[in-house]
């Protein structure tokens, strides 16, 4: 039986309106902010609209996403509502095409950021260049 609430340790936004999410319990999963989105109208579409505003998603003082707009989603509702990460994605490359057209190396990158316990979110230029490839 899992615990009920498993809070947000960091999230990785896509370019795809996609989040990956790491729990603290250990679990990655993700999140597939289009299709919850769409349809909807106010902040939750606001943010599907803007690419800028749904890549600026942070952790809160509660274990959960929020953005500057003020929107969040319960941490719950993201557990139960995301697809659960096959091991095997952290064998190379997750293959979300990013803007610049550099793929990023997520298991190298939380590799690091576990070892310097840091949020993949506040890692300078310099370090983020490191896993993209």
């Amino acid at each position: 039986m899992r615990k009920i609430s498993n809070n947000i340790i960091f999230v990785i936004a896509a370019a795809n309106f996609k989040l990956l999410l790491k729990f603290d319990n250990g679990v990655y999963k993700i999140f597939d902010y289009y299709v919850f989105a769409k349809g909807k109208q106010g902040l939750v579409n606001d943010i599907l609209n803007n690419l800028k505003l749904f890549e600026s998603v942070k952790i809160d003082g509660t274990g959960t996403i929020c953005w500057p707009n003020g929107y969040d989603i319960a941490v719950e509702f993201l557990f139960d509502n995301s697809e659960s990460v096959d091991d095997d994605i952290f064998d190379g490359i997750y293959a979300v095409p990013p803007p610049d057209g550099k793929r990023l190396m997520i298991r190298k990158l939380l590799n690091y950021c576990d070892e310097k316990g840091v949020d993949p979110l506040n890692l300078t230029e310099e370090e983020m260049k490191k896993f993209k490839k």
